[in-house]
């Protein structure tokens, strides 16, 4: 096993005390992947875990759970899955975003512990079937990791799906979120009102922190 930092260490603990559920988003280059498969490692009752993440970092995943922890993992591919599903499930199971749809039922049924949703950003638009396809594969999984770099972006109404994946209770409505933090505005299409502005981001950077978020 690969001695880990004592900043990632913490990590891990931070996302213990969230209780599994957090937004990591620690800055690039101090290894959100290798903290969260600490955790893993650390809770082995967690297993099995799935991995949704760009099709680009699949196999980096998959190296990083190897040469870190010697974890085995399967890869799943096309957008067709076999008629048996996944018939011998490793520890780790890497999935990416764009074929994620067909393989919901399939990975339902092998009961996941932990989703680790990387690059998070990928679900910010809650009308894509890719948000609603996650958002239906996270439904009654107990614990739940998203990896971004840069989670309060000029558009604090992009975080809004996964806050929602992540802890329902802290904003249960996207209109109150999208009205104090979104600065809205009236116009003349979609539903009458536009929420890409950001307004009040330090007390949101202040609640986040406190109930879900890991930024270092």
């Amino acid at each position: 096993m690969t001695k880990p930092f004592p900043y990632q260490i913490r990590g891990a603990r931070m996302i213990h005390r969230f209780n599994g559920r957090v937004l990591l988003s620690d800055e690039m280059g101090l290894g959100k992947t290798l903290q969260s498969l600490l955790y893993v490692h650390r809770h082995p009752d967690i297993k099995p875990i799935i991995v949704v993440c760009p099709a680009s970092l699949k196999w980096n995943w998959s190296k990083e759970a190897v040469i870190h922890f010697g974890m085995r993992s399967e890869i799943l591919e096309s957008m067709t899955p076999p008629k048996m599903g996944i018939q011998t499930p490793h520890q780790l199971v890497i999935i990416n975003y764009d074929i994620l749809g067909p393989w919901i039922s399939f990975i339902k049924e092998i009961k996941p512990r932990l989703i680790i949703l990387d690059e998070c950003h990928f679900i910010s638009n809650p009308n894509s079937k890719r948000t609603k396809y996650v958002t239906e594969l996270c439904q009654d999984v107990p614990h739940v990791i998203a990896l971004s770099g840069t989670p309060l972006t000029n558009r604090p109404i992009e975080l809004y799906p996964v806050l929602k994946i992540l802890k329902p209770d802290l904003f249960p409505s996207r209109r109150q979120y999208a009205s104090r933090y979104c600065a809205p505005r009236r116009v003349p299409w979609g539903d009458g009102w536009d929420f890409r502005g950001a307004i009040h981001l330090e007390e949101l950077h202040t609640t986040l922190k406190a109930n879900v978020m890991i930024r270092r």
